[in-house]
């Protein structure tokens, strides 16, 4: 038995925890949304690709593997292109879900749990990769008229 008067005057441990578990709860919920956003984008690069096979029906082989679309890539170029790009959206969800298991465990050190924390905030995947940056890139090239939008 624990002697009289050593006890903590109030509840410290368990509103903390009930915190952390709020917070899990959250991070949970931000996967969640990724993963929305990340069926999304395959969705729309399936869209192009359906795309590019009817316009190849339509148009033929050599106007999607050959003719420009805008300046120099062909409709086939932007596809594959278009397809690379989700690549680092699918590593960094990943990252993502193994950080929130990590910071999941009530055990976790604080070292530990800063460290998954700076990683999440750093992006690391989509720091030089993220579809912004080279969509930017890509359009400012290859699209008449992209600057004057």
């Amino acid at each position: 038995m624990v002697p009289a008067g050593t006890q903590p005057g109030s509840v410290m441990v368990s509103p903390k925890l009930d915190v952390m578990d709020e917070c899990i709860t959250l991070l949970d919920s931000v996967l969640m949304k990724l993963s929305k956003l990340l069926r999304r984008m395959s969705t729309v690069l399936d869209n192009m690709e359906a795309l590019m096979f009817e316009a190849e029906r339509l148009k033929g082989f050599q106007w999607c593997h050959e003719e420009p679309l805008w300046v120099s890539w062909p409709i086939e170029k932007f596809v594959l292109y278009l397809s690379e790009l989700t690549t680092p959206y699918h590593r960094s969800l990943a990252l993502h879900k193994e950080l929130v298991t990590t910071l999941r465990s009530h055990t976790v050190s604080f070292e530990d749990s800063r460290k998954a924390i700076n990683q999440w905030v750093e992006q690391p995947f989509l720091r030089d990769d993220g579809w912004d940056a080279k969509w930017e890139d890509l359009c400012q090239a290859e699209v008449e008229k992209w600057d004057t939008r």
